[in-house]
């Protein structure tokens, strides 16, 4: 949690600590190295086994906890190589943007929707065709509302981020339209088989 590599390596390589040893509420090591942004940590729980896929009690995974925390763009461009899985969605419905555009990570926000990382997110998951139901519905669940009714744009405006929730707005509405869009497309893609 606090980043002291030379601490982590010896609990791992001299005292044998568990890497995939939890809290009370679930979370690991590795998820809290995710939330301050220790990159080097994180690196070298991976490389000794750690599985960087362990949800907590709440349904947060490593990238959850990188979006709320410290974790930077680069952090998430790594947890991305290492198939991570971005299109979760907690237990309070939740997933990377609400927890990006809550924090005021702009650059986080801007770089997941405006990069190849939204068409990527689904990590390795073998969709049959882009008309999948669970392709179309894990996009929208990134930018709907939550279990308290709030979207990514209503966190941030509440945290008052007034520019990112702007943003997200927009985002919002245009993902919305794209996967209505494609769901039509979809649709009379069936009729006429």
């Amino acid at each position: 949690r606090n980043g002291h590599l030379h601490v982590v390596q010896y609990l791992v390589d001299i005292s044998v600590a568990n890497l995939n040893a939890t809290t009370g509420d679930g979370t690991t090591a590795f998820c809290w190295a995710c939330w301050q942004g220790h990159l080097s940590v994180m690196k070298f729980l991976y490389s000794r086994g750690c599985n960087p896929n362990i949800l907590n009690s709440f349904g947060c995974n490593a990238v959850l906890w990188s979006a709320q925390g410290e974790g930077s763009v680069k952090t998430m461009q790594w947890l991305m190589s290492i198939k991570c899985n971005f299109s979760l969605v907690n237990s309070n419905g939740h997933g990377i943007l609400h927890k990006a555009a809550q924090r005021g990570k702009d650059d986080v926000c801007r770089w997941f929707l405006s990069s190849s990382s939204l068409d990527g997110f689904i990590n390795g998951e073998d969709l049959a065709s882009e008309c999948a139901p669970r392709h179309i519905s894990k996009r929208l669940a990134l930018v709907s509302p939550d279990s308290d009714g709030c979207c990514p744009s209503d966190l941030a405006g509440m945290e008052g981020h007034a520019t990112l929730a702007e943003y997200m707005a927009k985002q919002e509405c245009r993902i919305a339209l794209q996967f209505y869009q494609q769901a039509r497309k979809c649709s009379t893609k069936k009729r006429t088989y």
